[in-house]
């Protein structure tokens, strides 16, 4: 009668093996036919970028919008190849190399550049005073987005490339501070921010591994109503 158990309870055990294998197969070829799926008009995320950067919680966005933001083309590169051949070419490589990145990220603000408007304003005079804070700030915001999509925290180094931009305007220290300093600190943790957002596959969207808000109601994006606090009793 014991084997017989034993017997009965090693059958159960390699059933429920097998089932919660099929469920995982199961789940990837929903995650990859997500992917897959042809472009479709977008509905929610792709507004005004005050209700993407910084406040989105992709917790309350549908799972398709997700499986959208999240299919990226990023590839990786060294950090330490990105500093010096940006050094080498006196700013050129890093002004092409992350400017050409805009256009593997998906688009989720109405604003968000492609890769020749990230390039291409930067050639207009007057205009490129505004355009180097935000092109270099924008792509922070789309990689961290992609981070908060699969539940991590942000990582782009946005603070530094601001001071970075503001340094420009101040002759001879602050252009000594940026190319000592400045540049290739930010050129290094940015790419390697990029090197890790390349590492995280297209069919990873679990926003629902964010820690639970601490307060407040997190900010939904325009069409979607935000659930109501909870009642305490």
């Amino acid at each position: 009668m014991y084997r017989d158990d034993q017997e009965a309870a090693l059958q159960r055990a390699e059933s429920a093996t097998r089932e919660n294998d099929q469920l995982k197969r199961e789940n990837e070829a929903m995650r990859q036919a997500l992917v897959q799926q042809p472009p479709v008009v977008p509905t929610y995320a792709m507004m005004q970028p005050t209700a993407i950067y910084p406040n989105l919680d992709p917790r309350f966005l549908p799972i398709p919008e997700r499986a959208r933001l999240a299919n990226h083309s990023l590839t990786t590169f060294s950090p330490v190849a990105a500093v010096f051949l940006d050094l080498f070419t006196l700013g050129l490589f890093g002004f092409f190399h992350f400017g050409l990145k805009h256009d593997a990220l998906p688009k989720a603000a109405t604003n968000d550049p492609s890769a020749g408007k990230a390039i291409g304003f930067q050639f207009i005079p007057y205009f490129n005073v505004y355009w180097q804070f935000f092109r270099q700030r924008r792509l922070c915001d789309r990689l961290d987005l992609q981070l908060r999509l699969r539940g991590l925290p942000n990582a782009a180094p946005k603070g530094l490339l601001t001071a970075s931009c503001i340094l420009n305007f101040i002759p001879y220290l602050g252009w000594a501070i940026n190319w000592l300093i400045l540049w290739p600190i930010g050129n290094a943790r940015l790419q390697a921010t990029i090197n890790r957002v390349a590492a995280l596959p297209p069919t990873q969207f679990d926003a629902t591994l964010l820690p639970a808000p601490t307060y407040g109601v997190p900010m939904a994006p325009y069409g979607l109503a935000a659930p109501p606090p909870p009642t305490w009793r």
